[in-house]
């Protein structure tokens, strides 16, 4: 699953797998590594086994590091920050890393447990690839949908009339809901929901 990108259930399967070397760093991966540096030693792990593999798992290895230097920029300053953004800018330009929109999605990768400001409660599960799973709470119903790039916004679309803007800020997801979608993005949003990833 992870050669699709579908890192979120492509992991638990790479933990158990043969390669002793990808099991090990897909375990250390669904740990967690804390805020900052161990994020960014997570990310450069993901980024030394891509310089050994072909096309395609390449792609995605790079994109799984770039996810991890992401995380961590927030957390850095300085020095250290220079150089995580100096390496995102090189994985931004190598040929498999053309597709930026694609990179961008990436860094929403995760499960977000969501609080919106009219008091509905979501869970959103997007993997690196831009698939969403959503599930309205306490209700438990499932929707499934993507995220998409309009010029410098990442929406999503559960195909119910309404549409989602995301972006991530102190590493909380933060969502405007527009509701018609039609209001999308000349009117001001409805609603707005704040996400905290789970681990």
């Amino acid at each position: 699953m992870f050669l699709q990108g579908h890192w979120v259930q492509g992991l638990p399967l790479l933990a158990k797998g043969s390669d002793t070397k990808l099991a090990a760093l897909a375990r250390q991966d669904l740990d967690g590594p804390a805020e900052g540096p161990e994020q960014v030693t997570q990310g450069d792990a993901w980024l030394e086994l891509a310089k050994a593999e072909g096309d395609t798992p390449r792609l995605q290895l790079e994109r799984r590091a770039s996810f991890w230097y992401r995380q961590a920029l927030p957390y850095l300053t300085g020095l250290d920050k220079a150089k995580v953004e100096k390496r995102l800018k090189g994985l931004e330009k190598t040929p498999s890393l053309k597709e930026r929109p694609l990179l961008a999605v990436a860094a929403f990768e995760g499960a977000w447990a969501v609080q919106y400001l009219n008091e509905a409660r979501r869970k959103y599960t997007i993997d690196a690839a831009g698939g969403v799973a959503a599930e309205l709470l306490p209700e438990g119903t499932k929707r499934p949908g993507r995220l998409t790039r309009r010029n410098s916004d990442v929406l999503l679309d559960l195909d119910d009339g309404n549409l989602d803007r995301l972006h991530l800020r102190g590493g909380q997801l933060i969502i405007d809901h527009f509701n018609p979608a039609s209001t999308y993005p000349k009117g001001p949003p409805k609603t707005r929901g704040v996400g905290v990833r789970q681990r």
